[in-house]
């Protein structure tokens, strides 16, 4: 419906959107909200501004508060007090030299908190356009900084925008840092709470991302996160998915070198089942990328990991898909290992249906 609303008004401005997709029809509208804003500018302040220094003031402003799902006055003169000065510097009429009065009087401000864009996808794309701007890459530091002063808000937007545009960020894969911190200073507040939320969204991002490169990029903001935090063990578990997802998209060797990296992890939090069976996933991995004989040694990892985990379903599962992954890519004989799997898991439907179809292959 909301995307049907914004066609009609394309099509009463005169224009086609036959054949728009959808980010064509959000830059129409954004660009007409800021020819509005443009245009209050000039009515208010009544200076010629045309897309001044006014005018990009009250853009990063309203990204500003978009990405915090609403800001107060007090946060943005906290965080960015040049912007919340300079915003007034070339209103002629006294008055409007309040930062305050001048956002109320532009339809920026309601009561004390900044409006912030909506729909969600409409205010996620708008921010996404104002990040790769000229002016939003001049003031990124910043901007970050004052928006992970609140994680919560901060993470439920990243990750909405990830969600909603990981096709706008795959066409452009150094994008997926744009709303991340430098890897240097990952944690802005060093709270435990901010580096979780900002682990997850590295994980995420690294599961979705289809660049090699730009994965290894967010790794290594997930990588300082841990080093941050190194012995919260809900990093740890976070680390160890980021490692199973970045070997996703790698080579068997470079792969072989991050599911060792998982288990060097388990080394240090032994008893972290999240660990044990993120491991046993990426073992599974590795082994469908290796040669019979390496492939048939990362199998005998995993049933060692079941010995030290025992009656762990999840790893009993990924053993099961370890053997019959052995028996269908290498032809290895894998039966009389899977019937005894299956007879210490009788009641788990998804073991016994692997271990059925591994019998169904017969022996080579």
């Amino acid at each position: 419906p909301l995307y049907a609303l914004f066609l009609t008004g394309a099509w009463m401005d005169g224009q086609d959107p036959a054949r728009w997709n959808r980010e064509r029809v959000l830059e129409d509208i954004i660009k007409k909200e800021n020819k509005r804003l443009d245009e209050r500018i000039c009515q208010v302040t009544r200076i010629d501004d045309r897309k001044g220094l006014i005018y990009e003031d009250c853009l990063y402003l309203y990204s500003l508060s978009t990405a915090m799902l609403g800001a107060s006055p007090q946060m943005v003169r906290d965080h960015c007090p040049k912007l919340w000065a300079d915003v007034t510097r070339d209103a002629e009429d006294t008055k409007l030299r309040d930062p305050k009065t001048l956002l109320a009087r532009l339809g920026l401000l309601h009561g004390d908190k900044l409006i912030a864009m909506e729909p969600d996808l409409m205010g996620e794309y708008f921010v996404y356009r104002w990040l790769v701007s000229e002016e939003g890459e001049k003031h990124r530091e910043a901007f970050l900084q004052a928006v992970w002063s609140k994680p919560e808000n901060a993470f439920v937007f990243c990750d909405r925008l990830f969600s909603d545009y990981k096709h706008l960020l795959n066409e452009n894969p150094a994008h997926w840092t744009l709303l991340l911190p430098p890897p240097d200073q990952p944690v802005y507040d060093g709270s435990p709470f901010t580096a979780w939320q900002m682990a997850s969204l590295c994980v995420n991002a690294i599961a979705d991302c289809e660049l090699l490169s730009s994965c290894q990029d967010v790794f290594r903001i997930l990588e300082m996160i841990f080093t941050q935090f190194p012995n919260n063990w809900v990093i740890a578990a976070m680390l160890a998915v980021g490692l199973f997802n970045l070997s996703s998209k790698q080579d068997a060797e470079d792969a072989a070198l991050s599911v060792d990296r998982i288990a060097a992890l388990l080394a240090r939090f032994h008893d972290n089942r999240e660990i044990a069976v993120t491991l046993a996933s990426g073992l599974v991995n590795l082994s469908n990328k290796q040669d019979a004989e390496c492939a048939a040694q990362t199998v005998d990892r995993i049933a060692a990991l079941l010995v030290r985990f025992p009656g762990d379903r999840v790893i009993a599962m990924q053993l099961a898909v370890g053997l019959g992954l052995l028996r269908q890519n290498h032809s290895i004989s894998v039966t009389d290992r899977a019937d005894a799997l299956g007879r210490a898991f009788p009641d788990d439907e998804q073991i016994q249906g692997i271990i059925t179809a591994i019998r169904d292959l017969g022996d080579p």
